[in-house]
Parts: structure tokens; C-alpha cells; sequence
């Protein structure tokens, strides 16, 4: 029994205590946490794409209204004089170019792509997807549709394509319906790749 007692006693029995490492005890100040993309480049941020004006616009409307005109003169001559069937296909021609068009070819139809324009979503600024495409296209052609039958000549379409004149975002009001905003330069160089 004394043996056990000596056991108890002996300082070599008993764990040795522990140091602390010398970095424990260093104190250092908080440092919130960095706002900074890690993955981000060092590469200078893109530039702010620009709206387009209103005479870029309508010079790219211009192109595509005369390629448009020659081509639908050409594949339409053969249905002769029926009239409505004629307006009827040229309104399908010019919904499917622009919905086709703009979803799969960088948001550009022919005259936007002559002279840099991109169609791109209003709120983030990303491709415009086939649905928004062929909601902005067929708007147009309502409206188009609206003045001649209103017996207003062009009016509702001149206002349509001159709504950007006045508007802070120089949107259409094809452009509003379809949630579309449209670009110039910058950033029609840039999704062209």
C-alpha cells in the first residue's frame, strides 16, 4: 500500500504541464473582412456600355427596312395581288428576322450589326433571350399593324421609333415591351466575338 501512496506522490508520474505556443498569446488587431474579389483580375474593369442614340437607331432601322424591302419584293412576287396574304407573310418574315436574329447572333439584326448596335436585357444588360426577342419584334408589328389599320398612316409608328428622342434610356416602346435595352460601340464590340 505505501507503494501505491509513492506512486501518487512521484513528479515524474505526473503529466507535465503544457506551454503555450508563443503565437497564442499575441494579440492582434481585428481586420474585417476584404470587400475585394479574390478571383478578380487586376485588369482594368469594363467600360460602361452607351446607350444608343436615336440616329444610330434609326440608320440601323433604315438597313434593315430596305434589305428587308428588296428581299420580301422578290420571294413575295409570285402570290400576285392578294394583298392580305402578302402583308401577312411580309409580318412573319420581319418577326421571325428580328426574334432569329437577335437570340442567336449577338442581339444584332443585319442594319444593328452594320453599324454597331447590340440588343441586350434592360435591367442586366445580358443577351436578350428568344422570348424577348420575339416580344419586342412582334410589338413592332402591332404597332404598325395598329396605324395603318387606324387609317393614321405611319403615326403610331413614327412614334414608336421616335420614342427614344425623349426617353432616358432611349428605349422604343417595342424596346419597353420586350424589356430590351440597346447598345452601341463598346459593348457591340465585345459580344461580337
Amino acid at each position: 500500500m505505501a507503494d501505491d501512496h509513492d506512486d501518487e506522490q512521484r513528479p515524474d508520474s505526473l503529466p507535465a504541464p503544457v506551454e503555450p505556443a508563443a503565437d497564442e498569446h499575441e494579440q492582434h488587431a481585428y481586420l474585417p473582412p476584404s470587400w475585394a474579389d479574390p478571383t478578380a483580375s487586376t485588369a482594368q474593369p469594363a467600360p460602361i456600355p452607351a446607350l444608343a442614340p436615336f440616329g444610330w437607331r434609326a440608320l440601323g432601322f433604315l438597313i434593315d427596312a430596305v434589305l428587308l424591302a428588296v428581299v420580301l419584293s422578290i420571294v413575295l412576287r409570285p402570290f400576285g395581288s392578294s394583298a392580305l396574304l402578302v402583308y401577312a407573310v411580309s409580318v412573319a418574315v420581319r418577326v421571325v428576322y428580328a426574334g432569329l436574329l437577335l437570340t442567336y447572333w449577338n442581339g444584332a439584326t443585319l442594319g444593328m450589326r452594320a453599324v454597331k448596335l447590340t440588343c441586350v436585357d434592360a435591367t442586366t444588360l445580358a443577351p436578350v433571350t428568344m422570348r424577348q426577342a420575339f416580344i419586342r419584334a412582334l410589338t413592332a408589328e402591332i404597332i404598325a399593324a395598329a396605324s395603318l389599320l387606324a387609317g393614321i398612316l405611319t403615326v403610331l409608328e413614327i412614334l414608336d421609333l421616335a420614342w427614344p428622342i425623349w426617353d432616358k434610356r432611349n428605349q422604343t416602346i417595342h424596346d419597353k415591351a420586350g424589356g430590351t435595352v440597346v447598345l452601341r460601340a463598346a459593348a457591340a464590340e465585345s459580344r461580337v466575338d
